[in-house]
This record gives structure tokens, C-alpha cells and sequence, in this order.
């Protein structure tokens, strides 16, 4: 963190050496390199071994290209067109077995094909939690489209914006036609975070039963595992802290964002995925996070902030790369004020001071050495 243009130019490196190594197996005609990890957030599946039959690079395209639904990113999202994807959205992922429940009766209105096309991008068997949580988002788009005046219409898409879908079809996320979108950096940070996690959960279990059989009995019902505490500095849309909520159901995450717009994103896309009961979305400058609070003042950002301050297990953040002053990029400025004050370190959202609201935020001892 003291050398802050040294990790710029460590990761930009890393960037160059990414693209290049990803331009020249495209020019061999081998499949880009992907990320591959377990449970929730997986990357989508490298195509099949290349054929000399058209018919099976046919297949293999199929497999893994997103599928055209009801919802085009060219037009506005109407209630009908959000009821007909939840419609579909249900027919995707409907258990094949005994257990389906009546709510997820084929719509008429969706092909065969695009079903079985998703189906087949979705990489394997729909676990019942997988179908669980599609059917609590369905829940959700259904009650947008029908009832304006529920509590869900909030996640409707405006006319600005898209409602897209994510890491295989499995997370729902409204964000600006034409402002600031995620992009891979995101991705790829929500998914190393669960990974991590994921790893350090294991161990933390098999330290607790450990522990278990050594204390006594008496004691060993109250040894329960506190929440997971996340926090998401600068959360944009929200895609890392909700994917995180997606992908941990003991999970509590803390999104912090300073824009308007994009803070009124997290939280509706929280209530899309239906993780909204454990998402608490501030906005506020990371600069001035955990602020010193007056008595009585318990409502506002800082309070909120300053309670999260020293319990957080994990701090993660995706911030500007550009400092303002920066002259290469003078000449690429984003046309919109949301992706400028995503790109670059305006007022005070600087790389230090990001750093400096996830020390605060960290519980003692994470972080240290």
C-alpha cells in the first residue's frame, strides 16, 4: 500500500501480459484461458475440443454463447417483458424430478431450444439451492411486473437501464445502459473473494470441531460461527458485494458507494437476488468513511460505517486507476460522470484513501503482517 505507482505498474503489467498471452491463443485458434472455480461464481466452460465437423463447433458455440430471451439491451425493459424472462427464467431452472413445485409450469411462450441452450451454459446438474435462489429472483420480477406499488418494483430496469444476468445465468444485475457497467475486473475480484473464503471457512470448520471435542459439553451449543462480514468499498452496481451474498448464506456485506444512482443499484440488486436482508448500502465518500459521529446521530452514513468499523473479515474494492492528474488519460475522459469517478481519483477517492477505509474497517488482526 506505501507504494502505490509501484502496484499500478505491477498490475498493469499483469493486464499487458494477460491480454497478450490471450491475443496469441486466439490467433493459434486455442480457447481463451478462463478462470475456473467451484460452487457459485464460476467462470463459463471453455468450448469443446475443436472438430472438423461444422455440425460440432455448431454445438460447442451453442454451449457456452449467452442466450436471446425476452430482454433486449436495445430497448426498454416493459412489465411484460420482465414477466415473460421470469417465466423463463423458471422453465431454466425447474427441477426435472418430483420435487418441482407448481410454479414452474414451461411458459408458452419461450422455445425449447433457448431453454435447453441455457440449460447446457449453466455447466451441470441445478442443485436445489441453485433452484431455490432463481425461484426467490422469479419470486421478485414477477411482483415487479405485476404490482407497481410492491415493495420489488424497485428492481423494474428504468429506460436507461438493462437487466442482465451473470456467471452463468446464476446472479441478476440492473445497471446503466450507458453509464458505468461492470466489467471483468469485478468479476473476477467477486470470485477470487469467494474463493478465499470458501478455503478459510473449511479450515475455521474443522478448527471448530476441533475445538468442540476438546471443551465441554456444556459449552459446545453455544459455540456458534459469527456472519461472514464483508465489506464493499466503492461498489458500483453492487456486483461484488451481491455476488458475495449470493454466494455465502451466512454472509453480511456493508456496500459503500458515493454516487446517487449507483448506491440506489446496490440496493436493488440486492432485493433482485433476494439477499437484501443481509445488505446494508450507505452512500458515502470512502474518504470520509467512519467518520467521527455525533451523540444521537445513529441514522446517517458515518454512524452506519462506524459501526462496521473493526469487524469486517474481508474489505474488498475495485478502485479508480487513474490518478486525476493523470496525463495519458486526459485524452480517454468517460462521457458520463459515473464511469469518470469510476476510472479516475476524483476529490477524495484515491487509492490511499481507500486503503485507509479498509484498515478502519478490518477486524484487528486481518490484515496485519
Amino acid at each position: 500500500l506505501a507504494s502505490t505507482s509501484a502496484a499500478r505498474s505491477s498490475v498493469a503489467m499483469r493486464a499487458a501480459a494477460a491480454a497478450a498471452a490471450s491475443r496469441a491463443r486466439a490467433v493459434r485458434g486455442a480457447p481463451p484461458c478462463r478462470t475456473r472455480r467451484r460452487g457459485f461464481l464460476r467462470a463459463s466452460a471453455p468450448p469443446s475440443s475443436s472438430s472438423s465437423s461444422s455440425s460440432s463447433s455448431a454445438d460447442a458455440a451453442a454451449a457456452v454463447a449467452p442466450s436471446k430471451g425476452p430482454l433486449k439491451k436495445s430497448v426498454p425493459v416493459t412489465p411484460d417483458a420482465l414477466a415473460a424472462f421470469a417465466a423463463l427464467r423458471r422453465e431454466i431452472f425447474r427441477a426435472n424430478d418430483a420435487d418441482d413445485d407448481a410454479t414452474t409450469t414451461p411458459s408458452p411462450s419461450s422455445s425449447s431450444s433457448l431453454v435447453e441452450t441455457t440449460r447446457a451454459a449453466l455447466g451441470g446438474p441445478l442443485h436445489a439451492s441453485l433452484r431455490a435462489f432463481a425461484r426467490r429472483q422469479c419470486d421478485v420480477l414477477e411482483a415487479a411486473a405485476v404490482d407497481v406499488s410492491s415493495s420489488a418494483s424497485s428492481v423494474a430496469p428504468r429506460e436507461d437501464e438493462t437487466l442482465d444476468v451473470l456467471y452463468r445465468h446464476r446472479l441478476l444485475l440492473v445497471q446503466a445502459r450507458r453509464g458505468y457497467r461492470c466489467n471483468v475486473d469485478s468479476l473476477v475480484l467477486a470470485s477470487h473473494v469467494s474463493r478465499v473464503l470458501a478455503e478459510e471457512e473449511a479450515a475455521a470448520a474443522v478448527a471448530a470441531e476441533e475445538e468442540k471435542e476438546e471443551c465441554e459439553p456444556s459449552r459446545r451449543e453455544n459455540m456458534e460461527r459469527r456472519p461472514t462480514r464483508i465489506a464493499d468499498l466503492g461498489a458500483g452496481a453492487g456486483v461484488v458485494g451481491v455476488s458475495l451474498l449470493a454466494s455465502n448464506a451466512s454472509a453480511e456485506v456493508l456496500l459503500v458507494e458515493k454516487q446517487p444512482r449507483l448506491a440506489g443499484r446496490c440496493a436493488r440488486n440486492a432485493i433482485a437476488n433476494g439477499v437484501d436482508r443481509r445488505a446494508v448500502t450507505i452512500r458515502a465518500d470512502v474518504a470520509n468513511l467512519c467518520a467521527d459521529v455525533s451523540d444521537g446521530d445513529s441514522s446517517s452514513s458515518s454512524a452506519v460505517a462506524a459501526a462496521w468499523a473493526g469487524t469486517c473479515d474481508v474489505v474488498a474494492c475495485n478502485p479508480p486507476y487513474y490518478p486525476a492528474d493523470e496525463g495519458k488519460a486526459r485524452g480517454t475522459a468517460p462521457g458520463t460522470i459515473e464511469r469518470e469517478d469510476a476510472h479516475y481519483e476524483r476529490g477524495g477517492g484515491t487509492f490511499r484513501a481507500f486503503a485507509a477505509a479498509g484498515a478502519r474497517l478490518l477486524r484487528r488482526g486481518k490484515g496485519e503482517g
